[in-house]
């Protein structure tokens, strides 16, 4: 029965996938023969809220063909799938759903919001999946996970408590990233920066006690109401006079210093800068060093707090803005306003304006985390490819922050926290020489921390030392005041009658990272005291557990709440390699049993360089941590995909390429070959519809070329059943055979080789240049006159188990067609051929003949050669052997032994053609020979430029290596 010439992927795909996966074969414990090697891939997991997009089916393409090529080559092949809970992006899908039937979650609570998010989840979550399968992954479902499974959500639990245990997980107030829309804390890794057009405005401080003035440069006016300090760089001549000064705060007419600090950027503005430590991570910082206080304006919806004033209290900031910006111009402190495109933090998700807020959060101390990562690269345990990018992920990890972990959602991995009668009773530590002085008329306390305690507040009271309940204490009285200003001879404080140095000498030694100065602000707290045997309500200890505990070992307490947080996703998944293989249930101390101990660790990671920070570091750190041992040998990090434009892809903009309509256009095997050939290694490459169209139309030459192929004999000729060996071919009866079996194994030993190297790219298009350019366009044409049936369908064979990872819907069809399978018998599970011998002989006199036959061509093409026309041939061993496939290829008439015409020599031959059409033809080489050099010069001059783009260069050159070539063809 004959075949369609093109090639139909839609009537071949989805059948052939489903008798993939319902054989088994995926999982490697049903291979056939003994495999005793392991290859695995943990697969990146996608978004369980998320379709296909075309970074997911890069991704998809490269770690199918590294799978199924270790599958061919005899090894335990394990793909672990599984995808990502996304809690923000989750979150956000169920609420809008919820938005649609009139309702919000906090309408409904958390315990229904949650079952909401779980149906959701069973009817919307599988999409993904199912794309994925449509790509052709050949992943083992079987071991399918999800990130808040029980066994995942097990091993998160485990490592929080490990960490909590051994010190490296804390809770802190500190000024985090603050996204307002989202109403959740961010890593640094989740905020982007935007360049943005804005304003810059310029506000006059007027200098107290003088008539003089500074001029501060700002972006955010609105925020100069929570304005603590001015700063100047300490090496800036025009300020130095007013160091130590003090200035006027516009609007909220508050006297605060002019500091002195390196960090302040001298070319910014005015090179003066106003300092809000509420509001900027920087000034928090430059704050932290100055002694000075924070006063937060802006609240964590993104409108103005109390603080900013009875008559902004209450507004989004865009409008306070605009109120302010006009109070300053009425005042005749706005000097004025220039447009400024700056830098602006953004959430990576929604793209909002970050605020950040001082807020109790949960951290990672990463520091020592960090060393045995950098340590596993630089001893070679972990390979990146490309290793460029080695240096980055260095100097990462050597200024490492610590992860703020804690995300303010419902939807995701609770904290395994709880509190000893709730979080919100307030604690307060004391030191082991003052905690026994709570009992004997101790009732006032100094802080230079705002513990925001409130009058009324019960505060349990805590040995610092030893973590023992003390006591509690009902707040009577609170006073906001300075260090110089605190009653240092008060008898209900831990110790009267100190001096003011003495009291900051003290109060420095609990605050080591901070600068404690007269000016500082402080608190002091006045309370009823109570005694640890009749505290109320729970005394508020912090248990960490897998399980809720029943007794408090604090003050033995039966009531507790859980930290109503989740964690990061980027903790969850930062566990993924182990995980997904059975840790912690599969580890017991250092000893590991199960998938944990066939296929951990994993062989390679496979993801984009724009998470090497997100992610990779994160999976080698907690991986070393918890298991002893790296999470994968090699990472390969691929390119971000751009439009034509070199612009990062874009659904909104109308750039981006839907890769399940293109696949349903082209067919998968088209989309697969269009993002692995011309992708390298962390390098961002072009991709287009055109290219995809382009690889359609191999894949259609490689059917008619099955087509051909599959339609000599009756299906069986030639095509033995072997061993997994395929060293052994056909014989070659001629010098046609010989080059093409010489061909063959100069091709698979190119191509396996560059994916051992991770060449992807240069392995497709070797093996394209070779299916096209020397197998079809040589090898089939010369079948046709020189017939070794069995040998052609023996180097298709081949040739199909070489393109397998890369196309594997059409090289598995054809591949069925070639001979009758047995039911369960796939390409997928035959071996990966092995090189051969190589004869150079044979390869140099076949180019010989090659360049002949294209010199032929170009002579009947420019001579005005007739077909009627005979030409002759000079005698000689080398011609003899080709003189028929002259004639076939050539498209000429010629005769081996009259010497008749003018003689030529075409290529490696010489012939005698009439000399009317020598002559012409030897015309045509003169012109075409003078217009090569021409253009060449003009390629050389341009490659002179030194300012010429890189990506211009590398066309010009490949523009110049084509001329070179073609003159040494004439």
């Amino acid at each position: 029965m004959s075949q369609p010439t093109a090639y139909d992927p839609r009537s071949v795909e989805h059948d052939l996938y489903r008798r993939w996966e319902s054989s088994g074969f995926f999982n490697p414990d049903t291979l056939l023969g003994k495999r005793a090697k392991a290859f695995s891939i943990a697969m990146p997991p996608p978004n369980v809220t998320g379709d296909l997009h075309i970074g997911h089916a890069l991704t998809i393409a490269l770690e199918d063909l590294m799978i199924r090529h270790a599958r061919m080559n005899g090894q335990a092949a394990l793909w672990v799938p599984g995808t990502d809970h996304a809690g923000i992006a989750t979150q956000i899908k169920v609420e809008r759903m919820l938005e649609e039937t009139g309702t919000s979650r906090h309408e409904i609570g958390r315990e229904v919001f949650l079952k909401h998010v779980w149906q959701w989840k069973e009817r919307y979550g599988d999409t993904i999946t199912k794309q994925i399968r449509a790509m052709g992954a050949s992943c083992d479902w079987s071991r399918e996970r999800f990130t808040m499974d029980e066994g995942l959500t097990e091993a998160v639990q485990a490592a929080f408590v490990k960490l909590y245990d051994d010190g490296l997980i804390y809770r802190a107030k500190r000024l985090i990233n603050w996204c307002p829309n989202d109403q959740t804390a961010l890593s640094d890794l989740e905020v982007r920066h935007e360049e943005r057009a804005g304003s810059l405005w310029y506000i006059n401080y007027r200098v107290k006690k003088s008539s003089h003035s500074i001029t501060v440069a700002t972006t955010r006016p609105e925020t100069l109401l929570g304005d603590t300090a001015v700063a100047v760089n300490p090496k800036d001549t025009r300020y130095k006079a007013l160091v130590g000064k003090r200035v006027i705060v516009p609007i909220v007419d508050r006297e605060v210093p002019i500091v002195a600090d390196a960090r302040v950027e001298m070319d910014f503005g005015t090179g003066a800068v106003k300092v809000t430590p509420a509001h900027d991570l920087l000034d928090a910082e430059i704050a932290k060093t100055h002694g000075l206080h924070a006063i937060r304006v802006i609240g964590p919806d993104g409108t103005m707090t109390e603080k900013a004033g009875r008559d902004l209290a209450g507004l989004p900031v865009h409008e306070a803005r605009v109120l302010i910006v006009e109070a300053l111009d009425r005042d005749g402190l706005l000097e004025k306003t220039e447009d400024y495109r700056s830098n602006v933090a953004v959430c990576d998700r929604c793209s909002t304006h970050i605020e950040p807020q001082e807020s109790d959060q949960w951290f990672v101390n990463m520091a020592p985390l960090a060393k045995p990562a950098s340590a596993a690269v630089r001893s070679g345990k972990i390979r990146i490819v490309p290793k460029r990018f080695e240096k980055v992920y260095f100097h990462w990890l050597e200024n490492i922050q610590d992860w703020c972990v804690s995300r303010q959602l419902w939807w995701g991995h609770r904290i395994p926290v709880w509190y000893c009668g709730g979080p919100k009773v307030k604690r307060m530590g004391f030191s082991a020489s003052v905690a026994p002085r709570l009992k004997h008329g101790k009732v006032t306390t100094w802080r230079i921390r705002d513990h925001h305690f409130n009058v009324g507040d019960t505060v349990t009271f805590i040995h610092s030392g030893t973590g023992k309940f003390t006591g509690q204490g009902t707040i009577t009285d609170i006073d906001r005041t300075a260090v110089r200003q605190l009653p240092l001879t008060d008898p209900t404080h831990h110790q009267g009658r100190w001096t003011l140095a003495h009291a900051i000498r003290r109060i420095q030694s609990h605050y080591p990272d901070r600068k404690v100065t007269p000016d500082t602000e402080a608190w002091v707290y006045r309370y009823r005291y109570t005694a640890p045997r009749t505290a109320r309500n729970g005394c508020g200890e912090v248990i960490v557990s897998h399980t809720q505990p029943t007794r408090c070992p604090t003050c033995s307490g039966k009531t507790f709440v859980q930290d109503e947080d989740v964690l990061d996703t980027w903790f969850s998944s930062g566990l993924w390699t182990f995980s997904t293989l059975g840790w912690p249930n599969n580890q017991k101390g250092r000893v590991k049993r199960g998938d944990l101990k066939r296929f951990h660790p994993t062989s390679v990671m496979e993801t984009g360089w724009d998470i090497l920070f997100f992610w990779v570091a994160r999976m080698v750190m907690l991986s070393l941590y918890f298991t002893g041992e790296v999470p994968f040998r090699t990472v390969y990090l691929n390119g971000l995909i751009l439009d034509d434009e070199g612009k990062k892809m874009s659904k909104s903009k109308g750039t981006g390429i839907d890769p399940l309509v293109m696949t349903e256009k082209y067919g998968t095997d088209a989309m697969r070959l269009a993002l692995v050939i011309g992708q390298s290694a962390g390098q961002d490459f072009k991709m287009n519809e055109q290219k995809i169209a382009g690889m359609r139309n191999f894949v259609n030459k490689l059917w008619n070329i099955g087509n051909y192929v599959t339609g000599i004999g009756n299906g069986e000729s030639g095509i033995a059943e072997r061993s997994r060996s395929t060293t052994h071919h056909p014989p070659p009866t001629t010098p046609t055979d010989r080059w093409i079996l010489s061909r063959l194994s100069a091709v698979t030993e190119e191509a396996t080789d560059a994916i051992q190297r991770f060449d992807f790219s240069a392995a497709g298009q070797r093996l394209l240049d070779f299916a096209w350019h020397e197998f079809a366009d040589w090898y089939l044409e010369i079948h046709k006159a020189e017939r070794n049936d069995a040998l052609l369908r023996e180097v298709f064979d081949v040739l199909l188990r070489l393109l397998h990872p890369f196309a594997p819907f059409v090289t598995e069809q054809l591949w069925q067609q070639l001979r009758a399978r047995r039911k369960n018998e796939f390409l997928m599970l035959a071996a990966w051929p092995q090189p051969g011998r190589r004869s150079t002989v044979d390869e140099k006199r076949f180019a010989e003949f090659r360049a002949t036959v294209a010199a032929l061509r170009n002579f009947r093409m420019h001579s005005g050669h007739k077909p009627h026309e005979i030409g002759h041939v000079v005698p000689g061993n080398h011609t003899r052997a080709w003189l028929t496939l002259y004639e076939r290829l050539g498209h000429v008439s010629l005769q081996g032994t009259a010497r008749e015409g003018s003689r030529i020599g075409l290529g490696y031959a010489s012939f005698h053609f009439p000399a009317a059409r020598v002559k012409a033809y030897e015309s045509w080489k003169k012109k075409e020979r003078l217009g090569l050099t021409q253009y060449l010069k003009r390629l050389d001059a341009q490659l002179k430029n030194t300012k010429l783009p890189d990506h211009v260069r590398k066309q010009v050159e490949a523009k110049r290596d084509d001329v070179l070539r073609r003159q040494k063809e004439l």
